[in-house]
């Protein structure tokens, strides 16, 4: 099959245009799904089908404004939270982008069967989502050595894509008479040629062809291996280049843990860095520091459709940190100063990406609907003189408490114990009945302002090293 005939464009267009209610929505999502495959191909390899649909799925089932009032939408995005990976990018292919059972499978490396498994969800529950989106062009047709799909696809379980999206199928190809026995005895004499180059090509020197994993690990150690020295670099995530500062620590025999720092409103990555000193200590503990940068506006922590979506940015510049290949985007803790407290409370709460443990410093917001994807482990610092709090807060007390019981409760905490004196004006509050692994603490001071608190930096590294040990 020529799969470049394919447009990804037009493919992630027409799965975000599935998920989301606004046109504009759908096609600024789409271009930054296939931006973030062509600015990732350490981490894509020769997959990147699989990886530019679950990215299509993942920012428009997450987006603020994605299913927006339509109610079809909102069950449909729904339903792909609730798929495995796997699924998503199946039905995300075969029903939202119209491409069929075997172009599919094609593009994702799987058999036509193995397709029909995964997209069999859907298939129970087509009637619910149907007309909840089409493709915002035709997909373009295969070339004409694209097997045709399979003429048992639909009785097999199998349904066609959405009311009004086309599906890609074979061209009707007539031949003349006499020549069909030729035919028949090309077409196996070709499929067995093609499998014997498959096998000797993975066979070749003794060594089985590399798979996707094999080959990312590789990428990542060449970029940094162990004994790699402790560096900074600059990124640049999505579409709109932002930037963000990652420091690296001198490489163990792991990826490092990662801890991503959101200063408060206009400062830059480098100011924001500077503020918090996070990067010598974590660099001495073997963690690694993605300090983002808010000098574009004031964090959007409330979701305004006509602000750049902050969410997104930040859940990009974790997925482009672990692109390198040089940090464990599975170990991962968010810090927030400031405004940049509320909009980690909003990150953490959005469940577009995994976090284990968060530190909140003079900001703090009741994590209201949050959709956090574990239990995690939560550190607070305020003070009742110079703590950040949304503007439609009722009061600092009314805040404190109702984020520290919020938090308590996402992790399965019980009530808090008797608070303890730590310093001439700061209480210390811990949360009891925690799952193992998991604390909830508060350090409610009364004179020390919004200033960064000293010893902060050495805290959040403790907590991010007792999380990862």
């Amino acid at each position: 099959m020529s799969l470049p005939t394919l447009d990804p464009f037009v493919i992630a267009r027409s799965i975000t245009t599935a998920l989301m209610e606004r046109p504009e929505s759908a096609a600024r999502t789409s271009e930054e799904s296939v931006t973030w495959v062509l600015e990732h191909p350490e981490l894509v390899g020769e997959d990147p089908w699989p990886w530019m649909a679950a990215k299509a799925v993942e920012l428009g089932i997450f987006a603020p404004d994605g299913p927006g009032g339509d109610p079809r939408r909102a069950q449909l995005a729904s339903f792909m939270r609730e798929q495995p990976i796997g699924g998503r990018v199946a039905i995300a292919l075969h029903h939202l982008a119209g491409l069929d059972l075997a172009t599919t499978a094609a593009c994702t490396r799987r058999t036509v069967p193995e397709i029909e498994q995964l997209v069999s969800p859907y298939a129970r529950r087509a009637g619910q989502f149907a007309g909840a989106g089409a493709p915002a062009a035709p997909v373009p047709a295969p070339a004409s050595d694209a097997p045709a799909p399979p003429a048992d696809a639909v009785a097999s379980g199998a349904t066609p894509p959405l009311a009004g999206t086309p599906t890609v199928v074979a061209r009707e190809e007539r031949t003349a008479p006499g020549i069909g026995w030729v035919r028949a005895l090309i077409v196996p004499v070709g499929v067995v040629a093609i499998l014997l180059l498959i096998i000797f090509t993975m066979t070749y020197n003794g060594a089985e062809r590399p798979s996707f994993a094999t080959t990312q690990a590789s990428a990542a150690t060449s970029k940094c291996g162990v004994g790699s020295p402790a560096s900074t670099r600059s990124l640049e995530v999505g579409a709109s280049r932002r930037p963000a500062r990652l420091a690296l620590p001198t490489r163990g025999d792991r990826p490092p843990p990662l801890i991503v720092y959101l200063g408060d409103d206009g400062q830059t990555d480098g100011d924001a860095a500077t503020t918090a000193g996070l990067e010598a200590p974590a660099n001495a503990a073997g963690s690694a520091v993605l300090t983002l940068d808010g000098a574009l506006q004031p964090w959007n922590f409330t979701q305004s459709a006509g602000d750049a979506d902050d969410t997104a940015y930040a859940v990009a510049a974790i997925v482009a940190a672990g692109g390198s290949g040089c940090v464990d985007t599975e170990r991962v803790v968010l810090v927030g100063y400031g405004s940049g407290a509320l909009m980690a409370t909003a990150v953490v709460c959005s469940g577009r990406t995994s976090i284990r443990g968060v530190a909140l410093v003079r900001g703090a917001m009741t994590p209201a609907d949050c959709r956090a994807r574990q239990p995690l482990s939560v550190q607070l610092s305020l003070d009742a003189n110079g703590t950040t709090i949304p503007a439609d807060a009722p009061n600092y007390e009314a805040v404190v408490a109702s984020t520290f019981d919020g938090w308590a409760g996402l992790a399965g905490c019980g009530p808090a114990g008797a608070g303890a004196p730590a310093g001439a004006d700061t209480v210390h509050s811990q949360r009891d009945g925690c799952p193992t692994g998991v604390s909830v603490v508060l350090d409610n001071s009364t004179g020390a302002g919004h200033a960064w608190p000293s010893g902060e930096a050495t805290s959040v590294v403790s907590m991010t090293g007792n999380l990862f040990s």
